[in-house]
């Protein structure tokens, strides 16, 4: 099964009418059976992670009651808590690993902002990789693979 696989899309409401107000589409993608849909924080706020991109409406300063611009602190302990378990289940020593660091970027047009999850890397030698945190937890068995090449490469010294 493909994770990348596209199956629907989810597209907000436009505040307004004329040319600057398109709407955008996030996409919805197809979760292999060892992926994760979804983590439900202890709010009620359930973040899914088959939608790649967030997109709050026109303006909005929150998302599902938190701070547009930063990922849900409990979603993000979650991640960093289940990369890490992947990881070293996967053979990646934690001394190779000096930070994980999960975040939300922007990018968009100031009326349309749109809003991206995720995770950089950091090796012990400050090496840095980073990607889509959605990705990383829909796909765990193609993010391992990844993170073995990232962090069992040898370290220069």
């Amino acid at each position: 099964m493909d994770a990348q696989e596209i199956i629907g899309s989810i597209a907000p409401r436009v505040a307004g009418s004329g040319p600057g107000n398109t709407a955008f589409a996030s996409n919805l993608y197809r979760v292999p059976e060892w992926g994760l849909q979804d983590f439900v924080t202890s709010d009620g706020t359930r973040h899914r992670f088959d939608v790649e991109v967030v997109f709050p409406e026109a303006g909005a300063t929150s998302w599902l009651g938190n701070e547009v611009r930063q990922v849900h602190p409990e979603v993000a302990s979650f991640v960093e808590e289940n990369l890490r378990r992947t990881m070293a289940a996967g053979g990646i020593p934690m001394s190779a690993v000096a930070q994980i660091n999960v975040y939300r970027s922007h990018g968009g047009p100031g009326e349309r902002p749109f809003y991206m999850d995720n995770v950089q890397f950091v090796r012990a030698d400050g090496a840095k990789f980073s990607g889509s945190m959605n990705i990383y937890l829909r796909d765990p068995v193609q993010t391992l693979k990844v993170l073995q090449e990232f962090f069992l490469t040898e370290i220069p010294s």
